[in-house]
């Protein structure tokens, strides 16, 4: 270990500068690598770990610098490593999304699939929810059609102005984020609109939805599948829905 180097003459001895240099470049590439798959914000720059180095480069180096390096360098290989295991389960999570879309028949040929895809990985993983379930929700509701206007419901997750008020009305019993979100909107109506052009908000608030029905339903799936249809066909609906969790997550 460099703490442990007592001889300020061995220190002396390492390309302290060229070193640094890799570390920034290293460190910034492998940012670049792991965030490349997932194309909305999964993955931050490393900017923390960056700056550090880059301002120790900035001054002659010295044995305090090298070991200041040293610890970010330790810190970094932390940080990927769990980036690393997140991106690999991500990127798992996607390619089953993809293959859900690519498998229904009646998903338009022109439905942006990896746009979607995204959006339904990182708003799952966002509100804690297995992204096959939310998948299997929009398959089942509109075969991922963005903007469906339906009988009740609007967009891809066919939200009703019913369920919409609620949430705007009493966000605490739904999740925290609802509070964020209302912020944008002055009035449910707003929002309520809102959703009907925007796939990204009305998934949001659809999986936002379903989280507070399966947390209700105390974890049983199929009574929260139930509840958040609500309508008379509600056991066939979660049925269907279930054979599809069951074939793609198993």
């Amino acid at each position: 270990m460099i703490n442990r180097i007592r001889s300020i003459a061995l220190l002396r001895k390492i390309p302290v500068k060229k070193t640094l240099e890799k570390c920034i470049a290293t460190i910034e590439l492998t940012g670049m690598v792991v965030s490349a798959p997932v194309s909305i914000g999964y993955i931050q720059p490393q900017e923390a770990i960056i700056i550090p180095v880059k301002k120790a480069m900035s001054t002659k180096p010295n044995k305090a610098d090298w070991i200041r390096v040293q610890q970010h360098i330790a810190d970094m290989n932390r940080i990927m490593l769990l980036k690393k295991s997140e991106f690999i389960k991500l990127k798992k999570q996607k390619a089953l999304v993809l293959k859900i879309m690519q498998e229904d028949k009646n998903c338009s040929p022109s439905t942006d699939k990896n746009k979607i895809a995204d959006y339904i990985v990182i708003l799952s993983k966002e509100y804690n929810i297995d992204p096959v379930f939310i998948a299997c929700i929009a398959k089942k509701e509109t075969h991922f059609t963005e903007n469906l206007n339906g009988k009740n419901g609007k967009g891809m997750m066919q939200l009703t102005s019913i369920a919409v008020k609620d949430m705007y009305t009493r966000p605490n019993l739904y999740h925290s984020g609802l509070n964020k979100i209302k912020e944008k909107y002055p009035t449910y109506e707003s929002l309520f609109e809102a959703i009907q052009s925007d796939p990204e908000l009305n998934l949001k608030i659809g999986i936002i939805a379903f989280a507070q029905r399966l947390n209700n339903a105390k974890g049983n799936l199929k009574i929260a599948l139930q509840n958040y249809n609500g309508s008379s066909q509600k056991i066939a609906y979660a049925n269907d829905i279930m054979k599809d969790i069951q074939k793609y997550n198993i």
